[in-house]
């Protein structure tokens, strides 16, 4: 009888996996069925790159990229409409201007993390700065203009 109850335990818990092949989490097609549509966008784009990882979220999808060596994350909307493209930038490698801009206004704060952000109106960096315990984002033009 113990192994029966188990049994029926197992079967009852598998079912929810079973759907999940099929559906995602958020009750659309799965990214297996979306991903020609998703590849397309993304080759259009950088005709270049190795999708790596898809996530679906609740209204993107953030693909995952290698593109000529670059790491990047694309994020496309429902209908697979490109957003924007997020792209980790080194400290030494941010714009002369970026750097000097961000010495200047936020002078004592330590740059922590920067990405390029491309969008279809254009680019910017987002950098985030600390100083002691606080932090702060900063979207700068790669002129050193603050946005």
């Amino acid at each position: 009888m113990k192994n029966l109850f188990v049994a029926a335990i197992m079967i009852a818990m598998s079912i929810p996996m079973i759907a999940c092949d099929k559906y995602d989490d958020f009750g659309s097609m799965s990214l297996a069925q979306s991903s020609p549509k998703i590849n397309t966008t993304v080759v259009s784009i950088y005709p270049n790159a190795r999708v790596v990882d898809i996530d679906r979220e609740l209204r993107t999808y953030e693909v995952e990229i290698i593109d000529n060596g670059v790491k990047r994350e694309v994020i496309l909307d429902l209908s697979f409409g490109w957003i924007r493209t997020e792209t980790e930038v080194r400290h030494v490698d941010l714009p002369e201007a970026v750097t000097s801009r961000i010495a200047t206004k936020y002078a004592g704060w330590r740059i922590d993390d920067a990405k390029l952000i491309d969008t279809p109106d254009g680019s910017h960096y987002r950098i985030e700065i600390e100083k002691n315990d606080r932090d702060r984002t900063v979207k700068i033009t790669a002129a050193g203009e603050i946005i």
